[in-house]
């Protein structure tokens, strides 16, 4: 695992016109939805990976392809990145969002503890698969 290079690890869902999967606070019809989610890493540890995959999950069950951009930034390969965003812990997810930015330290495995820090409700967002 730690051959892998998360720094260029980019999840190309470009940010467009839809938003949060169900719910009323995040239907197409409400208009264009954007969400930037930036995660810090620190190297390719297990910590990091943990992160990477209980993210893409979450992005995947409750916002709607299209409506996210993902960026995996690598703070030991990009150490300025770190300072100009005021992180100070790896890994951090920062959501840049309408009107809002929300920040969360951990490797995100607590799910309905990151559900709420980015203001995402678990149970208004049923997600039929």
């Amino acid at each position: 695992m730690n051959s892998r290079k998360f720094d260029s690890l980019k999840i190309a869902q470009s940010a467009s016109r839809s938003g949060i999967r169900g719910g009323a606070k995040g239907r197409a019809e409400d208009g264009p939805k954007a969400y930037m989610l930036r995660l810090f890493i620190a190297g390719a540890t297990d910590r990091s990976a943990h992160a990477i995959n209980n993210l893409r999950r979450i992005c995947e069950q409750f916002l709607v392809a299209g409506s996210y951009q993902l960026e995996v930034i690598d703070l030991r390969q990009q150490p300025a990145q770190a300072a100009n965003l005021q992180v100070f812990a790896t890994p951090t997810l920062i959501m840049d969002g309408p009107g809002f930015v929300r920040r969360i330290v951990g490797d995100l495995s607590d799910r309905p503890r990151v559900l709420a820090g980015l203001g995402l409700d678990p149970l208004s967002l049923a997600v039929e698969h």
